[in-house]
């Protein structure tokens, strides 16, 4: 937990270094992001699964960390943040190649690694229980249900990971609900 607690301290950190209100408006967004995908984690790994619920909050955290270091080479270019979608397609494109890298780097434990690289695949298969990236998966397409600004509807069938966490429809809401929870913990905590 202390190493969570550091890493999300660190984050939070980091938004005071940007100039740009674009850029930290991004920034706001990314935080937002990677909150409700840890909360979800913490969620998911606590009730569905044999894993630690703290490692599953941190993997959650960390997984936006590529947008976070694409955004800060990014305010050296304000032309990005004035082109609508073109900075969020370069992040969409790049972030889990830069974030598995970063965390490499930082001497991570490769399970970590591999559920950043590897959570939008949405076929993944493998033996044995549910996975850090089973969890990172699910909570992050949950993630963009909940926060979806349009009607999203995703078919929970085609995620393998569904199927090994074995979660329905009917356990999105109880699920969603409890990470909410999760969500304004981790915001006091952090004192956001």
């Amino acid at each position: 937990m202390v190493r969570n607690t550091a890493m999300s301290y660190g984050v939070v950190q980091t938004k005071s270094s940007y100039t740009l209100k674009a850029a930290k408006d991004c920034f706001n967004k990314l935080w937002d992001e990677s909150a409700h995908v840890a909360a979800l984690c913490f969620v998911l790994a606590k009730q569905l699964t044999k894993r630690n619920p703290d490692e599953a909050l941190l993997i959650g955290l960390m997984h936006g960390i590529g947008k976070l270091y694409i955004l800060s080479k990014a305010e050296k270019q304000p032309e990005l943040f004035t082109d609508g979608g073109l900075l969020m397609d370069i992040m969409d494109e790049w972030h889990v190649r830069i974030g598995n890298e970063i965390l490499n780097t930082w001497g991570f434990e490769t399970y970590v690694a591999a559920a950043i690289a590897d959570y939008r695949n949405y076929q993944r298969e493998h033996d044995g229980e549910p996975d850090y990236t089973d969890i990172l998966t699910m909570a992050s397409k949950f993630s963009m249900f909940m926060r979806a600004e349009d009607d999203m509807e995703f078919n929970l069938n085609e995620i393998s990971a569904s199927r090994r966490l074995n979660i329905g429809i009917a356990d999105m809401i109880p699920i969603i609900e409890a990470s909410n929870r999760q969500i304004n913990s981790l915001h006091r905590a952090l004192g956001m």
